[in-house]
């Protein structure tokens, strides 16, 4: 056998050895993929944790209204929880509620609920009034995947008013955003019993 032969006998065997190598890290990907399918779903069992953002089922848990189940009776008690009277005519839009325990220690709600355009200044220098810090995050309340609930989406560039404050002296947490969302006024609500 010649030089030349055993160089194309070689190279030959080199595509083989490629190509194995190829299917093998194919092969291995897939093993990866697979274990770390069934990793995702164990964590999906109670019980079982570790850090990772919330999954959507823990942060809708609770009691959720809209605005067809979200009457006059359920505002009035988000009025008095958090202890500031709505303008006439607001509405509620969406509410939910988580209560105390796994997977959430403290009770909670968030709402947003519909203020009348004609009301929102007067309301707006209301909220103004309130005692407490301005902005986000000085008490540390927090609703942890809050940003999987679709309808809770503050704009801070169109925020009127903004109070985050303890409303009973207990410790909870209280932020309340007053935004305008193009012709209409929007209250978001974030209650937290810590």
């Amino acid at each position: 056998m010649s030089y030349e032969d055993e160089r194309r006998g070689s190279g030959a065997g080199g595509v083989a050895v490629i190509i194995a190598v190829v299917l093998a890290a194919g092969l291995l990907l897939v093993a990866v993929l697979v274990a770390g399918g069934l990793f995702f779903f164990a964590l999906q069992r109670p019980g079982v944790t570790a850090s990772r953002p919330a999954p959507v089922a823990a942060v809708l848990a609770g009691t959720q209204l809209d605005a067809t189940t979200f009457g006059a009776a359920a505002l009035r008690k988000v009025e008095k929880r958090i202890g500031v009277k709505l303008p006439a005519g607001s509405r509620g839009l969406h509410l939910l509620r988580r209560e105390g325990g796994p997977p959430a220690a403290d009770p909670a709600f968030i709402a947003k609920i519909d203020i009348p355009a004609k009301s929102a200044a007067a309301f707006a220098t209301r909220l103004s009034a309130l005692p407490g810090p301005v902005g986000g995050g000085t008490t540390g309340i927090d609703w942890p995947g809050i940003g999987q609930v679709g309808w809770w989406q503050p704009v801070k560039a169109n925020v009127l008013a903004e109070r985050l404050f303890d409303p009973t002296g207990r410790g909870d947490g209280l932020h309340l955003l007053l935004c305008r969302e193009g012709e209409k006024r929007a209250l978001y609500v974030m209650w937290v019993q810590l």
